[in-house]
């Protein structure tokens, strides 16, 4: 099979709902970016281009987004310089007593079934890498925003306003997707639709979610899913999840195993099932929910009892329902190993891990203590970004549309621990400069006194923005049991690009109430 393989950067936090999220007012993502988010934002870049079109009448629109020609998968974490992790198999299973050794000994019940373990335990992440007898283990970062919302839009009144919380995809993390299909052409062209592009995916797009950059497009022949397939192991064969599979008898019922694809019962199995939906943007209605069997799960079968052509075709072209969306997709002998070793920060974890960690860790107790410190020194700064941000004006005519591209700018300098792109964008401007040029911002000059400078030169003084508002954080450090902290150019940065990305905001708010919409 051929694929698009891409990365991607969340520049916002993303909330891909899940069914059953928990209280009325509450949502909760999923811990992946779906296919079919995917797939709904390659159909908006299409008719960008192609407005007007009915995408389900032509022969273009049906390969592309309906009729199976090309397969939009999830979207999980990205590990080891772009490698798709995937959903960690249900057979696996530690003993509770070496939770916290490193590295620790994985046993796979679906290989070795009759392994005896005190207190067997799941490993504790998400989504895996697995090579050669070792296993990597990663979760993806979370972030939880509490909003209020009324039945009358921009009246808060007792009685008619309520509280309610998202907990999304935490922005900053970066994400691993796939889309394939047997033509080149087709995956040529959304790679055209998607280059250098920032997508929306998710809900809640008007409350500062869901902006995502797509990097690193690139197409690969004979790609697989899981690298190359192995033989079965110990004589059995090995069925893994790699996605939520939909599946129906002949009788129309829902099935929680493979029996309606394979014909076979399984030997033995390692399920848990889930209830998906979805969201039809173009009828703006939900989808009909389903019972799936849910990605992780594990069916193991005698070997020679499935003949290796049906295992190659499901390992290709999936199983059940919904396979347009990712949904489906299986390995056959992923693991094939009754023990794997995993041993702790080798992980996706450890490669994402936050430019702006502020000092490395050493032992256990260093870590904690250093993390406290971390956390004093980010309230204190973030008490000076506050102050900033309400003190800081920008007066004079500057679009909205200049604004949305200018905070775009800041918030991946901020991600990137470097001013660059924001220089970069700088630079790049042609007549929309002079609006920078005449927009003012009211700040203050190093001895304190009150100034008035183009918005184009102070946004290229991130130093000096730097030492208007920042530099006092760094006579009052914090320190514990001797310890003490130092702030990385990475994260004078970050709040730079953050006081940046705040008056911005704050500004673009502000010709909202003025009702400006240019």
């Amino acid at each position: 099979m051929n694929a698009l393989l891409f990365q991607l950067r969340l520049l916002q936090p993303v909330l891909a709902s899940q069914v059953g999220a928990g209280e009325e007012n509450s949502t909760t993502t999923l811990p992946y970016i779906p296919g079919s988010a995917i797939r709904g934002a390659v159909i908006r870049e299409y008719l960008q281009i192609h407005r007007g079109e009915d995408i389900s009448q032509t022969d273009t629109g049906r390969k592309l987004f309906f009729n199976g020609s090309v397969c939009y998968l999830n979207a999980y974490p990205s590990w080891d310089g772009g490698v798709r992790m995937l959903p960690t198999p249900f057979s696996l299973k530690y003993p509770k007593k070496d939770e916290n050794e490193n590295p620790v000994s994985i046993t796979d019940y679906a290989i070795n079934p009759d392994a005896d373990l005190s207190n067997p335990k799941s490993p504790p992440d998400d989504f895996a890498v697995i090579k050669t007898g070792n296993i990597w283990l990663h979760s993806l970062n979370r972030t939880i925003r509490v909003h209020n919302g009324s039945n009358q839009r921009m009246v808060k009144r007792s009685g008619e306003s309520f509280v309610f919380r998202y907990e999304a995809l935490a922005e900053g993390q970066v994400l691993a997707g796939v889309i394939i299909s047997k033509d080149l052409a087709l995956l040529a062209t959304i790679q055209s639709l998607l280059k250098d592009k920032t997508i929306l995916l998710g809900g809640a797009l008007t409350a500062e979610y869901g902006q995502v950059q797509v990097e690193s497009l690139n197409i690969q022949q004979n790609w697989q899913e899981t690298g190359q397939r192995s033989t079965s192991g110990d004589g059995v064969v090995t069925i893994t999840l790699l996605s939520d599979a939909i599946l129906r008898g002949e009788d129309g019922q829902y099935h929680l195993d493979l029996q309606p694809v394979l014909k076979k019962t399984h030997k033995s199995a390692f399920i848990r099932e889930r209830i998906v939906g979805g969201f039809n943007k173009k009828w703006g209605l939900p989808l009909a929910q389903s019972i799936a069997i849910q990605a992780g799960s594990v069916f193991t079968y005698n070997a020679g009892e499935i003949q290796p052509g049906l295992l190659d075709s499901i390992s290709e072209s999936g199983v059940g329902e919904r396979r347009v969306e990712g949904y489906g997709r299986v390995a056959v002998n992923w693991t094939n190993s009754p023990m794997l070793v995993w041993t702790r920060g080798g992980s996706a974890a450890a490669s994402q891990a936050s430019a702006t960690q502020l000092v490395p860790p050493t032992g256990e107790s260093d870590v904690l203590l250093k993390r406290i410190l971390e956390r004093r020194l980010r309230a204190l700064l973030d008490d000076r970004l506050a102050a900033a941000v309400a003190e800081l004006s920008l007066q004079g005519e500057i679009s909205n549309s200049q604004l949305s591209r200018l905070r775009l700018a800041a918030r991946k300098a901020g991600q990137e621990g470097s001013y660059q792109p924001v220089v970069t964008h700088l630079d790049g401007l042609k007549s929309s400069k002079k609006q920078l040029e005449r927009a003012r911002v009211a700040t203050r000059d190093r001895d304190g006194k009150p100034v008035r400078i183009s918005l184009f030169e102070w946004l290229k003084q991130n130093e000096q923005i730097w030492e208007t508002h920042f530099a006092e954080a760094e006579d009052d450090l914090p320190t514990l049991g001797g310890v003490a902290v130092t702030i990385p150019e990475q994260l004078k940065v970050e709040y730079v690009s953050r006081l940046v990305e705040g008056l911005l905001r704050k500004t673009s708010r502000d010709h909202q109430k003025e009702g400006r919409v240019s």
